[in-house]
């Protein structure tokens, strides 16, 4: 079907999907196609890659303003936060490769999702952002919980009531979200 749209051959398309890799290295298991990732961790890939990978996804094939995510920016993982930065950019101002990039994705995207309907991927980006900021705040408190386990250890009281407050303010959050 995307063959016919675009009237490009399925073998120009395949080849050009071949040279996409992947963001995450996620396990093909690991795909969620028109659902939201499950609760459950998954190791090649963080739950934010995951998230992050099908939002951007989805906003590029809507062709939504992916500055929509600066508020959520802080939950990035490093390596999404510059990418992101580049995708906001005017047009005329990013660069070739990176307008490259942003093509394959929403391409890509839509040969894996192309029975989507477009109000449900809508949908979709309202639940994923939730999503994203509950995956940061879990990932904070695991650090946190190492980071008291160590202060206990090394006996660093002031380090360790600083350390349970901001852990036990992550938690209330999550409760809370």
């Amino acid at each position: 079907e995307l063959s016919y749209r675009a009237k490009i051959s399925e073998e120009k398309i395949n080849t050009a999907f071949d040279k996409i890799k992947p963001l995450s290295t996620a396990p093909a298991s690991a795909t969620f196609i028109g659902k939201i990732p499950s609760e459950e961790v998954i190791e090649e890939a963080s739950q934010r890659d995951i998230i992050l990978e099908r939002l951007l996804g989805i906003m590029l094939h809507l062709k939504t303003d992916i500055s929509a995510l600066n508020d959520y920016a802080k939950y990035f993982p490093d390596k999404y936060a510059e990418i992101c930065r580049e995708f906001s950019r005017k047009d005329e101002e990013r660069s070739p490769e990176i307008k490259n990039l942003m093509n394959e994705i929403s391409m890509k995207f839509s040969f894996e999702n192309q029975n989507m309907e477009i109000k449900s991927l809508e949908k979709e980006i309202h639940e994923l952002l939730p999503r994203l900021k509950k995956e940061y705040l879990k990932e904070k408190r695991r650090q946190l919980g190492d980071k008291i386990k160590q202060f206990e250890r090394e006996g660093d009281e002031e380090q360790l009531r600083k350390a349970l407050k901001e852990h036990d303010d992550i938690s209330k959050e999550l409760q809370n979200s």
